[in-house]
């Protein structure tokens, strides 16, 4: 048992805003981080529709890797897993593939939207108290967004949709008139959400012998929010001098105004959220604002909780857990 203290434990998440890495042990099944490293590198805005990579940003991103990869041979963890989820999914430019691996040293996983979720389920479920059998997951990423809907602290149905916080930031906030910019994308990622099947399924179940379409968001149930754009969002809240732990409907009204009115009327404020975010993110956080309200709005809910974990800590419990069952063989 001793040597399950002493275990490291590695995983790197590579997503569409960002490339984390995070070293842990886990110690009564709690993760005490060693070591956290965190590049910015927005890859989802290199990809063109072709799924290949600009060119002059691979250096950018080849640098990053080979940081990283510096940094775990230095680390020594006895167990490492990288992961890549919906911008490598939509990359078709094997050559950078390839030399990312390269540079890294280890495999990648590009792990399917099913087992993204999946992943993230594990992080929250294993770091998050949460009092309900019932509950909704969302996660928004850089390109992608997903709702996981759990039953009886299992999950029922995965809802994955292409659109992220750096893909809104890319369609609708290069325009210096961010109230426009704010509006037209909140009522684009509406439509999304209402219209489309992915987003709002309905199953056909046999019930009392009849078959009849069960909508998959109708429960009211609380919802935990599992992204690096949610943490953003919290974080924010916080040095705005609100609740980080949960978040209403008015609390992500007052961030939007904030943000949209950041060179007017609320300077002091955006220097708050410049020094706990940093400014790169405070740039593409309103992006992800009208995806948050639009998904409440759709799941019908007032308040969104935080959760303590996302797909990185999901990925930790799942190293700790295989080796904790190689040891009874």
């Amino acid at each position: 048992m001793e040597s399950l203290l002493t275990e490291r434990y590695a995983v790197l998440d590579l997503g569409s805003n960002s490339f984390h890495l995070k070293l842990s042990t886990i110690i009564d099944n709690q993760i005490q981080d060693h070591l956290k490293h965190k590049d910015f590198t927005s890859l989802i805005s290199s990809i063109d529709a072709k799924g290949n990579v600009e060119k002059k940003s691979v250096v950018k991103f080849m640098q990053s890797i080979k940081k990283i990869s510096n940094l775990i041979k230095e680390n020594k963890p006895e167990h490492f897993r990288a992961v890549a989820t919906n911008s490598f999914r939509i990359i078709k430019d094997h050559k950078f593939l390839s030399s990312v691996e390269n540079n890294l040293g280890f495999p990648i996983d590009i792990v399917s939207a099913y087992e993204e979720a999946e992943l993230i389920f594990k992080g929250v479920i294993n770091t998050t108290e949460i009092v309900t059998d019932d509950f909704y997951i969302i996660d928004i990423g850089g390109s992608s967004t997903e709702i996981i809907t759990v039953e009886d602290r299992s999950i029922k149905n995965i809802a994955s949709y292409q659109t992220g916080s750096s893909q809104m930031h890319n369609l609708f906030f290069k325009s210096s008139d961010k109230f426009t910019s704010f509006n037209k994308s909140l009522a684009w990622a509406q439509n999304i959400i209402l219209n489309s099947n992915i987003i709002a399924p309905c199953q056909t179940k046999k019930i009392n012998n009849k078959y009849e379409d069960v909508c998959l968001f109708q429960k009211n149930i609380p919802a935990y929010g599992a992204s690096g754009t949610i943490k953003a969002i919290f974080r924010g809240l916080k040095a705005l001098g609100l609740s980080r732990k949960e978040a209403n409907k008015d609390d992500l009204s007052y961030l939007t105004d904030v943000l949209i009115n950041k060179n007017t009327k609320y300077t002091k404020e955006v220097c708050l959220l410049e020094d706990s975010l940093g400014k790169d993110r405070v740039s593409i956080l309103i992006a992800g604002l009208p995806i948050v309200i639009s998904i409440l709005s759709c799941l019908n809910i007032n308040t969104l909780y935080r959760s303590n974990g996302a797909i990185r800590e999901g990925v930790l419990y799942d190293l700790h857990q295989q080796y904790k069952l190689s040891l009874k063989v």
